[in-house]
């Protein structure tokens, strides 16, 4: 099962497979930019850039959660938050709403991790402490 999100910011496309992210969209550097970006919060390279007919395509391994953690990762403005335990995902989540965050979607499930995607208004205080 995959999830697909679309930046607002950088008109990119990330397919949530569990452990590993694709980012694609039809500009080389915004693909290369969200790969860069991903790097810095430690993940991992599985494909570099490559150009796949109109779009470009790249892939990234996300970083090991231990059972007891939460990532909380900033795209643009959208937060995706994510934990084996669908109730830190939900504390998080009620945590950011507070903040003036909404929920994007459901809650959904991909392996043994919970996600949830929050979107951040941007004229909303910052919403990550």
């Amino acid at each position: 099962m995959a999830r697909r999100i679309v930046s607002d910011t950088l008109h990119v496309t990330l397919l949530d497979c569990g452990d590993s992210i694709q980012i694609s969209g039809t500009e080389r550097e915004h693909v290369e930019l969200v790969l860069s970006q991903r790097l810095l919060l430690g993940g991992r390279v599985v494909d570099r850039p490559r150009q796949s007919g109109s779009m470009w395509i790249a892939s990234y391994r996300r970083v090991y959660i231990p059972a007891d953690e939460l990532q909380v990762e900033n795209f643009g403005h959208r937060f995706y938050v994510r934990s084996r335990s669908l109730e830190r995902v939900r504390t998080k989540v009620a945590e950011l709403t507070e903040s003036g965050a909404r929920l994007d979607g459901e809650f959904f499930r991909i392996d043994e991790f919970y996600t949830a995607v929050c979107y951040v208004p941007s004229h909303a205080p910052s919403a990550v402490k």
